[in-house]
């Protein structure tokens, strides 16, 4: 797949390094930032915030089943993280503005993930709605989101980050140091019905090391973001 092509979870394919694991809570991310960064808490976007988003989905996911008709898909996010460029005169100055134009969005979800196998479980972050938009793609702000996204993780102190998606997104999240789970994952999908998932499951150590994966068949007891 050429560089620049927009899969159907609205994210580039492009040549990203090998992660060494997610940053430290609290700590830098590397690399310069080409984005301003906000995050944002479900319960502290307004309307317009949420119009606005559901408008970026609209343009990064065209294909979706059903279409975008909300600012989400399945499970509402409980945080998101926000990119905006840097120098839009819109945001004031303001660093935690929304204002502008949105260029990359990702959502998280703090949920348990159980294993079948010994009944244990382990506290994910839930990734989803992966973008960025489509005229600023090949740009490296895929490779941007997914740093940012390894810090998020970090400080919101799940063991492990998790994340299905589709076949020819695989090359993007492996170079981002995710691992495919070789394990069956039982969830809810899009329309309540329960299903076995049959794409590949990402899950990536981030407070937990990769051998602390649970085993056997894995439980999502909830919708995907």
């Amino acid at each position: 797949m050429s560089e620049g092509h927009v899969t159907h979870d609205g994210v580039i394919h492009e040549r990203l390094p090998q992660a060494e694991g997610a940053s430290a809570a609290g700590a830098p991310v590397a690399g310069t930032p080409r984005l301003r960064w906000v995050r944002r808490w479900e319960t502290q976007l307004d309307d317009g915030e949420l119009d606005r988003i559901r408008e970026f989905l609209t343009r990064v996911f065209p294909n979706h089943p059903g279409g975008i008709q909300k600012a989400w898909a399945g499970s509402r996010p409980e945080v998101r993280l926000l990119g905006f460029d840097p120098a839009d005169p819109a945001s004031g100055g303001d660093p935690d503005s929304t204002a502008g134009e949105l260029l990359a969005h990702i959502g998280i979800t703090r949920r348990f993930l159980r294993s079948r196998q010994t009944g244990e479980s382990v506290l994910i972050g839930d990734v989803g709605l992966v973008g960025v938009s489509p005229d600023r793609q090949g740009q490296g702000l895929g490779k941007e989101l997914m740093r940012q996204t390894d810090a998020s993780l970090a400080e919101l102190g799940v063991a492990f980050g998790t994340l299905t998606t589709g076949e020819n997104q695989i090359p993007f999240y492996s170079r981002a140091g995710w691992q495919i789970a070789p394990e069956k994952l039982h969830a809810i999908d899009l329309d309540d019905h329960r299903e076995v998932f049959d794409g590949p499951f990402f899950f990536r150590p981030v407070l937990a090391p990769a051998a602390a994966w649970l085993p056997g068949e894995l439980e999502r007891n909830g919708r995907e973001i």
